[in-house]
C-alpha cells in the first residue's frame, strides 16, 4: 500500500510524520512500525494520548516537572525526556490543549524546553510521529489547532486508508508484514494469526 511505501521513505529521516485517517485504520501500528524498523528501534517508544491530557498537571506529565517540596525537589522527568534517543508519538494530536500545542511548537522549533518550575531548559533528542482521524486544515480553519504546529507536525504526511478501503489481499500483506517486523525487533517468533 501506498501508507506502507511512504512509511519505509521516512524510516531513516528525523523528519516529523503525520499519520492520518479513520479510527481503527492502524495508526498507532503504522507509527510502532516506522519507530521498530527505524535506527531508534532498540529506544523507547513513548505514547502521549493527547485526548486524555486535560488535567490540571497536563504539562507536566509532557514536559516533567522540577517542583520544589518540603523535603526537597520532586523530579517528574515527563514523557519527552522518558522518550529521550527514540520516538514520541503524539496519538490524536487533534485533541491536544492550545497551552500544550503552544509549549509543543517551542521544543520543535528549539529541541529544548523548560520543565514546570525548572530553571533550566532541557535537549532531547526525540522523533516526533503524530496521528489524526480529523482534518488538521479544517481545525487551523476554525482555530482549534495552531497553523505553525500544523505545519511542522506534518512535514512528512501519510494517508491510512480504513480497512474497508483496502481490501483482504492488502489486509493479509499488512499482517504478514507487522509481524515479521515485530518478530525481528522483539525476537519473538509468531507462528501463526488466525
Amino acid at each position: 500500500s501506498n501508507a506502507i511505501k511512504l512509511a519505509k521513505k521516512a524510516v531513516n529521516s528525523m523528519i516529523p510524520i503525520l499519520i492520518e485517517g479513520p479510527s481503527g485504520s492502524g495508526k498507532e501500528m503504522l507509527a510502532r512500525a516506522i519507530h521498530g524498523s527505524s535506527p531508534r528501534s532498540g529506544k523507547p517508544f513513548v505514547m502521549v494520548e493527547c485526548d486524555l491530557l486535560k488535567n490540571t498537571n497536563a504539562e507536566e506529565e509532557l514536559f516533567g516537572s522540577e517542583k520544589v517540596v518540603a523535603d526537597g525537589v520532586i523530579k517528574n522527568i515527563g514523557k519527552l525526556r522518558d522518550a529521550n534517543n527514540g520516538t514520541i508519538f503524539f496519538e490524536k494530536i487533534d485533541f491536544l490543549r492550545p497551552d500544550l500545542q503552544v509549549k509543543l511548537l517551542r521544543f520543535m522549533q528549539e529541541g529544548e524546553f523548560t520543565p514546570v518550575a525548572g530553571k533550566y531548559p532541557v535537549r532531547v533528542n526525540v522523533r516526533i510521529v503524530s496521528s489524526t482521524s480529523r482534518d488538521l486544515e479544517k481545525m487551523v480553519a476554525s482555530k482549534k489547532f495552531r497553523e505553525d504546529l500544523r505545519y511542522r507536525v506534518s512535514a512528512f504526511p501519510i494517508r491510512v486508508p480504513s480497512l474497508k478501503e483496502r481490501g483482504e489481499e492488502d489486509i493479509k500483506l499488512l499482517t504478514e508484514n507487522f509481524c515479521r517486523d515485530f518478530s525481528i525487533n522483539e525476537n519473538k517468533k509468531i507462528k501463526f494469526i488466525n
